[in-house]
């Protein structure tokens, strides 16, 4: 500030504000410091990719020198899947392509033996052979949408080299595999009768399930026409008895007429023939529900035979 001949003229310092200058900058300070703590409690994973689970829980104390991880994160598109190959088809294969090649489409066969339904493309190969197997690893990438592939799976690689023409076509089971050589588990002239084999056992297999497909229907058809015969039986057994009822009422009323005079005896010797009759038929008919009850057993798969 100056005054009217241009001299420079201070204002008097006083305590209170030098006091309150420090408290606003003791205040900031303040803010700036629980902003980094703030973030210290926000953690930012470098790579994208799946993470696993949390070896961390909240309210526990994290510091550089803690002995876990908070957690694992796993990138998985593109996922990366190493295989083996054998060192003579490695030098094979460098010789035959040229490193500016293009590399032919890798498929990936899953645990289940299905084709997965995305094609990869070869990485690099490893830096050294594996001195106990003779191999060396390489690494394919397939792409991975919605996260299919997680790591640890097990799969087995297949790459079409190279095509053949006029080549031997042996069967996958008469062929083993052991540390990338090929070893035939039966002579190749067989496959001819491997096949043929094949085809009887097919044959012989659907006259089986032909003939059991008869028996079946066979049995059914047994069961529903002896369930058929004892119903009928039954019903006539239960309008029998309801006869021999109905008979033995009307001798006992022809006797008691006969007794009082008001009746022939042989009305009443009618009335008895009748009832007699009915109870033999009635017998006759009790053992024919016991033979349908029988049929009916042996329909249903019991132990009586014809």
């Amino acid at each position: 500030m100056t005054d009217g001949a241009g001299d420079i003229l201070q204002l008097p310092t006083s305590a209170p504000l030098q006091a309150a200058s420090a408290a606003v900058e003791a205040a900031n300070a303040a803010l700036e410091a629980a902003n980094v703590n703030l973030g210290f409690t926000k953690l930012y994973s470098p790579i994208d990719g799946i993470a696993g689970n949390a070896e961390i829980q909240i309210g526990n104390l994290v510091s550089p020198s803690s002995p876990n991880p908070v957690t694992a994160v796993s990138t998985v598109d593109p996922i990366k899947v190493t295989f083996a190959v054998s060192e003579q088809e490695y030098l094979r294969l460098s010789k035959q392509y040229k490193p500016t090649d293009p590399t032919p489409p890798l498929e990936l066969i899953l645990a289940d033996g299905t084709v997965y339904p995305h094609q990869g493309e070869y990485a690099f190969a490893g830096r050294q052979v594996n001195q106990s197997t003779g191999a060396i690893e390489a690494t394919g990438l397939f792409p991975n949408p919605g996260n299919i592939l997680r790591p640890g799976r097990y799969g087995k690689v297949r790459v079409a080299v190279e095509p053949l023409h006029g080549a031997l076509l042996v069967p996958q089971q008469a062929v083993s595999v052991l540390q990338g050589s090929y070893q035939g588990s039966q002579p190749i002239f067989t496959a001819g009768r491997l096949r043929s084999n094949v085809r009887l056992a097919e044959a012989q297999r659907d006259s089986a399930v032909v003939q059991y497909q008869k028996a079946i229907q066979t049995a059914f058809t047994e069961v529903s026409n002896a369930l058929i015969a004892h119903q009928r039986v039954r019903e006539s057994r239960e309008k029998q008895e309801s006869l021999v009822a109905v008979l033995e009422e009307r001798k006992r009323l022809a006797y008691m007429r006969y007794q009082g005079g008001a009746d022939t005896q042989l009305n009443a010797l009618d009335a008895d023939r009748d009832l007699l009759q009915a109870k033999l038929d009635l017998r006759q008919i009790k053992l024919n529900e016991l033979f349908s009850v029988v049929q009916l057993y042996k329909a249903l798969g019991g132990g009586w035979q014809s």
